[in-house]
């Protein structure tokens, strides 16, 4: 199996719409880290905990 498609497999399925609330998120308030993007995103029920990592989300910021 290659690389690309395991990493596709791990990502959520909404995984386009959870990164666009990030960005969203993150235009909102500028000062909000990475992880309190996470955790909000958690919350709001994006994603479950856990899932998401801060050096993925970061590479959209």
């Amino acid at each position: 199996m290659n690389r690309e498609k395991r990493r596709s497999q791990a990502l959520p399925e909404n995984y386009d719409e959870i990164v666009g609330e990030t960005i969203q998120l993150k235009r909102e308030v500028p000062k909000r880290s990475v992880r309190q993007i996470i955790k909000i995103l958690e919350i709001e029920g994006y994603a479950a905990p856990g899932v998401l990592k801060a050096s993925t989300l970061q590479r959209y910021l």
